[in-house]
């Protein structure tokens, strides 16, 4: 299909008194679905606004849109009851067997309600499991107390502070599904959700602070038929709110198949089926397959690519990579085998003889797929251990232990169904670095190699520690929220092998410390990043562990206009601006020029000078170099003025098509009036219930990058104007044209690519 719709999943929560009452505990719903959004918009800063498709008309159900800062999820093993414990029950304990306290309304989220009264400051702890001890309390990067919100930290600290302006009952939230948890205490006139239903699908969430977000949607009157969904990393920045577009409430179609066992058993064991998105990693469902039976249906997902993992006990796990799925289709993956597999046993002892026993990790990697398949850990007790579902032939175990020199056993034999006794394995104490030099190489620095020898890379503390800063910029973000890199190891990629990830089902927070591995090549490591700015990483050789901190938020802008020499009047061309840093030349962000005002701005920059470059179509490329800008402040550039120059088309052929002539590939060609002017005359009939149409203008004869299309997200909210820019893909194909509101009637439809625009006229 020549124009394919992106579809955006989410959850809620309820949040008011009455509708806390009704809504469900949803943790560990099967069909939970993560995912990184496409979606962007032009709004006022500090919004998250979208509309629910139901897929049919009203009365809606009720249903919350809800909006937490950073909150992941996947989060399991979180406190079993928390309580606000502080000034407003006088420090009484009483309340921990009394009253229930929070609500736990999804993993690792609280919400609860306390009335409390004017004071210049209000003091308390987040008290978890009917206790002090692991209580949420004051950590992490601070408060601000007159916002009401901050960091919290399960350490039993300092107690949280807060200015209370006015008496009242105060919403308190906890999001404890990261390290540190955030909260916020929220008065009444204050949300940070909405709720829609009946006839209302539009939902609105002001007043947000920079950051990424997890929108969550609930139906808490239905959840089995509108399990909760959660969209993933969507971003408020700068003077930018987030348009979420067409939020779709229900998807159906599935993945499905059978399994199959290489030995035949009699009955057939349990087997779990772990569901990942391929392009991070982040675990969004787990099946399981009964025992006894073979069949398999994984529904609820939204359109992108998977990994599926298949583990039984006993059985080598398999997966299969990047499986597509789409919406509204059945997709038969066939029938998995999965190969009996053997097991290595043996137990694990240290030279120092250490007092405590430290516990040891044991694992086998593909080495084809470079994937950890099995892995287990030594027993606290006795060292002892035994890894399952090791494949069977001459294999190589991997043993790390924190503090300890790694440990390989080559050539272990293993056959199918016994278990292969290795003996006691003595770890040596120590950590020795595998390279000389380590250099950060990713996106914020545009995997430039030449520094290899212009940087003297990652500085060495101690054996085995490293340390660097980096500046990340918004053009360096490729996936909303989150930057890849990797740690290259004397100045070479992959010989000798460098730090990447481990495999493609790692589900950590990307913000804390998560495992990596040594390996000749791999997938790029990731960390989330909530703000451009500065940020110091931490690699540790000997826990094989990283992490990064925000030391510093970016908040310089450039900004400006531009005019044309041929005195051009609205709408204007699409003109892009590129930010370099004039010293090194690495892209710091992009911005696009306002068709309809003539104005840019470049946002979250660091303090610095730069170089400003303009491009556009038939428009003479143009820069501003040496343009300084001092932290926190903005540099206006004035009016920059841009050549126009000939244009002559790269095309023979150019359609207009979309829903009002069935996207007919086959219609003639419009006609080249001037060079790069074409026009066609196309009658357009009714189109219940709306009359709103998509379209493209398709060049060539075959679908790709070089038709002319929106320049952002495709509209479903038949709000296109019958003028304005068009687009054509970068790196793939472009967003349909649409929704344009179209009555019956004949139009003329012109295409300018000299100036990439459109517009649509209905004739007389």
């Amino acid at each position: 299909m020549m124009k394919k719709r992106t579809t955006i999943l989410g959850g809620a929560l309820l949040v008011a008194a009455a509708a806390m009452m009704i809504l469900a505990r949803c943790g560990g719903n099967p069909n939970d679905t993560l995912l990184d959004p496409s979606g962007g918009g032009a709004l006022a800063e500090g919004i998250i606004t979208g509309t629910l498709d139901w897929g049919m008309g009203p009365p809606y159900p009720l249903t919350v849109v809800y909006a937490i800062p950073g909150y992941n999820p996947a989060c399991t093993g979180g406190p079993t009851s928390v309580h606000v414990t502080g000034e407003n029950v006088a420090w009484d304990t009483g309340i921990w067997e009394s009253t229930p306290g929070m609500n736990e309304l999804f993993p690792c989220l609280w919400i609860g309600e306390e009335p409390l009264a004017a004071d210049d400051q209000f003091e308390w702890k987040f008290v978890t499991n009917g206790s002090w001890d692991g209580s949420y309390a004051m950590g992490g990067s601070g408060v601000d107390e007159a916002a009401r919100r901050g960091t919290t930290v399960n350490t039993n600290g300092d107690n949280l502070r807060v200015s209370i302006p006015s008496a009242g009952a105060y919403q308190f939230l906890l999001n404890a599904s990261t390290d540190p948890g955030y909260f916020w205490v929220l008065a009444k006139d204050e949300a940070l959700w909405d709720t829609t239903g009946v006839d209302s699908t539009r939902f609105t969430i002001e007043n947000l602070a920079r950051g990424n977000y997890t929108i969550i949607l609930s139906v808490p009157g239905d959840p089995e038929t509108f399990p909760v969904r959660y969209i993933r990393n969507v971003r408020v920045a700068g003077d930018a709110g987030v348009d979420l577009g067409a939020v779709s409430v229900l998807l159906t179609g599935a993945l499905q198949g059978r399994v199959a066992f290489s030995d035949g058993p009699v009955e057939t064991p349990e087997v779990r089926i772990i569901v990942s998105v391929h392009a991070t990693g982040a675990a969004v469902d787990t099946t399981m397959i009964p025992a006894g039976t073979t069949v398999f249906s994984i529904a609820g997902l939204n359109e992108d690519a998977y990994d599926l993992r298949f583990h039984a006990a006993g059985y080598v796990d398999t997966i299969l990579f990047s499986i597509e799925f789409l919406a509204d289709e059945e997709i038969d993956l066939g029938t998995i085998t999965l190969a009996r597999g053997g097991a290595v046993s043996g137990a694990i002892a240290f030279e120092d003889d250490p007092s405590v026993l430290p516990v040891a990790t044991i694992f086998y990697t593909d080495p084809s797929s470079l994937v950890r398949l099995a892995e287990t850990t030594s027993s606290a007790v006795d060292g002892g251990f035994v890894l399952d579902g090791v494949p069977a032939g001459s294999v190589e175990i991997g043993i790390r232990a924190r503090r300890y020199v790694d440990t390989t056993l080559a050539n272990v034999s293993v056959a199918a169904a016994e278990t292969t006794e290795v003996g006691t394995i003595a770890m040596r104490p120590g950590c020795v670095s595998v390279a000389s030099t380590i250099h950060m190489l990713g996106e914020f620095n545009a995997w430039d190699e030449r520094l290899f020898t212009s940087d003297p890379g990652m500085q060495k503390i101690g054996s085995c520690l490293w340390i660097d800063t980096i500046d990340v910029f918004p053009a360096s973000i490729s996936l909303p929220g989150i930057v890849q890199f990797k740690f290259v190891t004397d100045r070479a990629y992959d010989n000798p092998p460098d730090y990447v990830r481990c495999d493609t089902l790692i589900t950590e927070d990307l913000v804390t410390y998560r495992p990596i591995c040594l390996l000749a090549s791999g997938q790029n490591l990731l960390f989330a990043v909530p703000n451009a700015g500065r940020f110091q990483v931490t690699l540790d050789e000997d826990s094989l562990q990283y992490r990064v901190l925000s030391i510093e938020e970016f908040g310089a802008r450039i900004v400006g206009s531009v005019a044309f020499d041929t005195g051009r009047q609205p709408p204007f061309p699409v003109i892009d601006v590129r930010v370099t840093r004039s010293a090194g030349g690495f892209l710091a962000a992009t911005a696009r020029v306002d068709v309809d005002l003539g104005t840019f701005t470049a946002d979250d920059l660091d303090g610095g000078v730069y170089d400003v470059a303009f491009t556009g179509a038939s428009f003479r490329d143009t820069t501003i170099a040496g343009v300084s800008v001092a932290d926190g402040a903005t540099a206006n550039l004035g009016t920059v003025t841009l050549t126009e120059v000939t244009c002559q088309s790269e095309f023979t052929i150019i359609r207009a098509v979309g829903d009002f002539n069935g996207w007919n590939t086959s219609i003639p060609s419009m006609t080249q009036i001037q060079p790069c002017l074409w026009v066609d005359t196309i009658v357009v009939a009714a189109r219940p219930p709306d009359n709103c149409h998509f379209m493209k203008f398709r060049t060539g004869n075959d679908w790709g990058a070089n038709d002319y299309g929106n320049c952002g997200p495709e509209d479903n909210t038949c709000s296109t104007p019958l003028a304005g820019s068009i687009c054509q893909g970068s790196g793939g194909e472009p967003a349909a044209l649409g929704k344009i509101k179209l009555e019956p009637g004949t139009y003329e439809f012109r295409l300018d690519e000299a100036t990439r625009t459109y517009t649509i006229t209905l004739l007389p």
